[in-house]
């Protein structure tokens, strides 16, 4: 009996403690509803660029599964889970291929699981698909798929995918299509080769194509290499809007099979198939006798945007007389030749009056043809008399203009050879909303206009000159106003490792006031390399950036200023760029040291390499005057001549032009200025220079000089004549009285004019005598 109640104490006893003191102990354990759970995989983190998604990871990587469990509550289950992954599409208890059991979250809701980087190796390429369920889910009722109560995710593992395109976006039947491919790495992007991954053996690396009438099918072609190209014709037969499809099959074996395919669709899809195109025109609608036609023909894939040039097309070009079936062929003119690599030909003649008529229409045709395909259009133009056209050059009083500036356009015409020189300027202004600002004609080539105070964005200046023979001309430029303009100039232009750039900046305004700067340096890749801001209100400053021992291609210096106008903000910002002293020198001069404007410069450049380096395929220059316009002009040759035109009306003075040349990729090359002496007028004896003195002051400091040497050997006494023996007295005869002599007179006097001595070498009197130094005459008695 007292077995019993003992027993029955300690029962009371373990209902007590398990009332009081385990049943809160077990509801601690359970404080999320357990099916309020979200579950995750966390990303692979491998580049967009190269990785399709963030939740494709290559074999041997670990997979870490996230538990969320959002809504805290008690529903009598321990806040445990079970996770199973499958592959995809898969439910089927055998193909399951990691199973984590009771996985627990904390007071938090979090909770984690990790699937290690051994199973994955040993996991086929392809998606997965993650459930998971309550506790015990699996052990309790065993997996008969998904329950829909709980959340899912999934993941791939993906060791490679291929890469590959076309050489063009468009191709006629009958045309040959290269393709290139690359098998990468998910993960970097670097090559797949047997060399680089132990382990890996190809089991094949293939590639086929398919089209609407299988006239192109070709399959099983072998892939020697990880990377490189192959080609297919593409049947002449062929339709151009049929489909065509191009696969790339990779498999391996790599801890499990690992496979990639890549399809190349057309029609629609990677590129097209389509008709050849053709497009002809002339460069102007009327010519004069004399003048030089240019045809241009393009050949292209019909229908492609933007437009993909068809090369190696046979082009016909005749030249007729009258339009349409009318059209008859002029003798020769036009030719038959073939579309360059660019899908261009390009045709040039002269309208002469032996073959040619005024006040009548002609047709420029063309007729191409490539495999099968084959497209003829016209274009046509008419020659008439007179409107020859007037060269017409704007120059303006600034490069750069603010609110509340005054623009004052000088308009140059240069008139045909005969034509009638008295012009008639028609010069209009308009905003970039469309709205017309100033309008007026006028026969004088000088225009000025008051920009407003309130006007920011662009104003476009457009010009016609006329005369009275039908002569014409036009020219338009466009012109920035800013409410403010920095200037930014970064020096040295050129740079090496080491150096130091100064890029000092100024702020040009007449309205606003600044309320800060800011900078930033950016390398040739757009990368920031300094940045900051400038302290104090000052509208001018400097920026200073030391180039690293490894130097960019390029430095750009971007300023920017916060401004404020009538309570507004205003944000400007400019920029300028240095460049990695190139492997190359260059030199300019000019043929001759001063100008008149309207005058052309011939500017002789030379570029020689630095070291063994050769030459780039060709040279862009960009060259110009400070105060007038740049142009831009290539060649493949490192020496020779560029032309420049002085516009008229161009501010005279001392004026820098400069020539930058660049290789055909935008890599700077180098640059050289030279400075003109421009005046209206000018003088070759004024302005050409020996020592830095104008030949014109040489010539008049030697004249000078010979004047002076004249005027001492005129005014220089003359010598004093040697004294002579007195004359012997005549003999005298003994019985003869003496003879007395007559009155001597001096033989020598002192000019009354300047005091010189004058010799007299006679007695007779009265005698006139000239001074030898002063050439005055005067009479001794």
């Amino acid at each position: 009996m007292k077995r019993t109640g003992f027993a029955k104490i300690l029962a009371l006893c373990i209902v007590l403690v398990t009332v009081l003191g385990v049943l809160p102990l077990v509801m601690a354990d359970d404080n999320y509803l357990n099916d309020d759970v979200d579950i995750y995989v966390t990303d692979s983190g491998y580049p967009t660029s190269i990785s399709p998604d963030q939740k494709w990871f290559v074999p041997g990587d670990s997979v870490e599964i996230e538990i969320i469990a959002w809504t805290q509550g008690q529903d009598a289950v321990e806040d445990k889970y079970d996770i199973i992954i499958f592959p995809v599409g898969e439910t089927a208890w055998s193909e399951r291929v990691k199973i984590f059991d009771d996985v627990p979250v904390d007071e938090d809701g979090k909770g984690s699981a990790t699937v290690s980087g051994d199973t994955t190796e040993a996991m086929k390429d392809g998606n997965y698909d993650v459930y998971i369920g309550p506790i015990d889910w699996i052990q309790n009722d065993g997996f008969d798929g998904p329950d829909n109560d709980y959340d899912q995710t999934w993941f791939r593992v993906q060791m490679y995918k291929i890469m590959a395109e076309t050489n063009s976006r468009g191709y006629v039947p009958g045309d040959t299509v290269t393709v290139f491919y690359s098998i990468i790495s998910i993960k970097d992007g670097s090559l797949i080769t047997e060399d680089a991954f132990s382990g890996l053996s190809f089991d094949d690396r293939e590639w086929g194509v398919w089209s609407f009438d299988d006239e192109t099918h070709e399959v099983n072609e072998d892939l020697a290499d990880s990377s490189g190209s192959f080609e297919f014709k593409i049947s002449n037969q062929g339709s151009a809007t049929d489909w065509y499809m191009i696969g790339i099959f990779v498999n391996a074996t790599f801890g499990d099979d690992r496979k990639a395919e890549y399809w190349l669709n057309a029609n629609p899809g990677s590129f097209a198939v389509r008709d050849l195109g053709l497009n002809v025109y002339v460069d102007r609608a009327v010519y004069q006798i004399d003048s030089v036609v240019i045809v241009t023909v393009e050949t292209t894939v019909l229908g492609v945007w933007p437009s993909v040039p068809e090369p190696g097309v046979s082009v016909e070009i005749l030249i007729m007389e009258d339009t349409g079936t009318d059209a008859s062929e002029i003798d020769g003119y036009g030719g038959t030749f073939e579309s360059d690599a660019s899908g261009r030909v390009v045709y040039a003649f002269s309208v002469l009056d032996s073959d040619f008529e005024e006040d009548r229409t002609y047709t420029a045709r063309a007729n191409v043809e490539k495999w099968l395909k084959e497209d003829t259009m016209d274009d046509t133009f008419d020659v008439e008399a007179g409107g020859r056209a007037i060269s017409v050059n704007m120059a303006f009083n600034k490069e750069v203009y603010t609110t509340g500036d005054e623009v004052v356009l000088t308009i140059g015409a240069a008139v045909p050879a005969g034509g009638n020189t008295d012009l008639t300027y028609l010069v209009s202004v308009t905003d970039d909303q469309g709205g017309t600002r100033a309008q007026e004609v006028t026969n004088d080539n000088i225009f000025r206009y008051d920009i407003p105070n309130n006007f920011e964005g662009t104003l476009t200046f457009d010009v016609e000159v006329i005369n009275a023979d039908g002569d014409s001309g036009t020219d338009s430029e466009d012109k920035e106003v800013h409410y403010a303009v920095i200037l930014v100039n970064a020096e040295p232009e050129q740079y090496e490792a080491g150096d130091t750039i100064e890029a000092t900046f100024e702020l040009i305004t007449t309205l606003v006031a600044p309320a800060g700067f800011f900078y930033r340096v950016r390398d040739a890749s757009m990368g920031i390399v300094l940045e900051g801001e400038i302290g104090g209100t000052a509208d001018s400053g400097s920026i200073s950036y030391v180039v690293p021992d490894v130097p960019s291609r390029s430095y750009t210096f971007y300023v920017y200023a916060n401004l404020m106008y009538e309570e507004q903000a205003i944000w400007v910002t400019s920029l300028d760029r240095c460049y990695l002293v190139s492997g190359y020198d260059m030199e300019i001069s000019v043929d001759a040291p001063t100008y008149n404007p309207g005058d052309r410069v011939t500017i002789h450049y030379d570029i020689t390499p630095k070291s063994d380096e050769g030459f780039p395929d060709k040279f862009m220059f960009s060259y110009g005057m400070s105060n007038g316009p740049q142009y831009t002009w290539q060649s493949d040759s490192p020496s020779g001549d560029i032309f420049y035109e002085i516009p008229g009306g161009v501010n005279e003075g001392d004026i820098l032009i400069y020539v930058s040349a660049y290789d055909g990729d935008g890599n700077f090359v180098g640059g050289a200025n030279e400075v003109l002496h421009v005046q209206d007028g000018a003088s070759a004896l004024e302005w050409t220079r020996a020592l830095d003195v104008p030949l014109f002051s040489w010539i008049l400091l030697l004249l000078i000089f010979v004047v002076i040497i004249l005027m001492f050997l005129i005014r220089r006494p003359a010598a004093p004549a040697p004294e002579k023996a007195p004359p012997e007295p005549a003999p005298v005869e003994e019985e003869m009285a003496p003879i007395a002599p007559e009155d001597a007179s001096p033989l020598a006097i002192n000019c009354k004019s300047c005091g010189a001595e004058i010799e007299i070498t006679t007695s007779k009197r009265p005698i006139e005598v000239m001074c030898p130094s002063c050439g005055e005459t005067e009479m001794v008695e």
